[in-house]
């Protein structure tokens, strides 16, 4: 499929910025809820054997940012269709709880325990069904588009099983 004819350079363009600023606008309020709590409780907190460095969460998410409004941009231009309408709200659905996960997870903690970890893991849990059924309807609207979630989809199963470790082993 092509993007739409009524489509101008401009628009697209600055549909692109918009699409590839709004991850990174969420991460970056995300990134606030982890500031003290990275070297504060976190450090002290039994991780799982498998949790990456602290200094790669950045730059991974920092790509994943990219390709996630990439995608978005990608699927939004295609024309209207009922794929492509059910995949953009999915998208929002994903995203909004992305941008919830990190406060309830990191700032939660301090506040409510452990059930931080367990109301992440829910959180979480429903971001995987969520950009994965993402996935699906964006294979219908624009190959790439889903595509270009794939990596997202495998770094937040990772996460989703640190999530997890660290609810049942704190």
């Amino acid at each position: 499929m092509s993007a739409s004819p009524v489509s101008t350079r401009p628009r697209q363009g600055l549909a692109l910025v918009l699409s590839i600023a709004v991850p990174f606008i969420i991460g970056g309020l995300g990134a606030l809820s982890t500031a003290g709590n990275v070297d504060g409780w976190y450090a002290e907190a039994n991780v799982a054997p498998w949790t990456p460095p602290n200094w790669v969460f950045g730059p991974v998410w920092s790509v994943l940012y990219v390709l996630i409004g990439v995608s978005f941009w990608r699927a939004w231009r295609m024309p209207s269709s009922p794929a492509r309408t059910t995949g953009i709200r999915l998208f929002i659905w994903q995203l909004a709880l992305n941008a919830i996960w990190t406060p309830i997870f990191f700032s939660g903690f301090p506040l409510i325990g452990q059930t931080a970890f367990w109301l992440g893991a829910v959180i979480i849990l429903v971001m995987d069904v969520l950009v994965w059924l993402t996935i699906v309807k964006f294979k219908d609207v624009d190959i790439w588009a889903a595509r270009l979630l794939i990596p997202y989809e495998a770094w937040l199963f990772i996460a989703t099983s640190l999530n997890i470790y660290l609810a049942f082993n704190n």
